[in-house]
């Protein structure tokens, strides 16, 4: 759905498209009708920030019973808030930024979070189960 004053994609839900450079592909879009689907795909890069972000570059998972499972300990990523892959991330709902920094050295700078639907898909991309979820949720906090 667009939202009146603002460009969006109908195709990824992004109404943030004016400003995100993963909407490079905007005038192709409206030209298609929102027919073509032009989303980024999502990299090897996006899902190793993701990892990184909780922590699973520190911490291995565990198993029991056959079935891997990871305690993740955080849920961040401190980066520019115009980073390529997180910005893909984003655009499927699978990460979100919280304020970004307007302050001297660290102007442009945010934290990124997964959301549970992001955790949910790296979960299927890694085979394996990661445990307390909502407990790293940030959600609309963040925001």
């Amino acid at each position: 759905m667009l939202y009146e004053g603002k460009r969006g994609c109908e195709n990824c839900g992004n109404v943030k498209c004016l400003t995100s450079v993963v909407a490079f592909h905007w005038d192709e879009c409206v030209e298609s009708g929102f027919e073509k689907h032009l989303r980024p795909r999502i990299t090897e890069r996006c899902l190793a920030v993701a990892e990184h972000a909780m922590g699973m570059d520190n911490r291995d998972t565990y198993t029991r019973h056959g079935k891997k499972f990871y305690k993740p300990y955080r849920n961040y990523y401190e980066t520019l808030v115009d980073d390529i892959s997180w910005q893909i991330l984003e655009c499927y709902g699978l990460a979100m930024h919280g304020k970004v920094r307007e302050d001297g050295e660290y102007k442009g700078l945010c934290h990124y979070h997964m959301t549970i639907k992001g955790m949910e898909w790296m979960e299927r991309a890694l085979e394996i189960t990661i445990k307390n979820k909502e407990e790293y949720d940030y959600g609309e906090r963040s925001v």
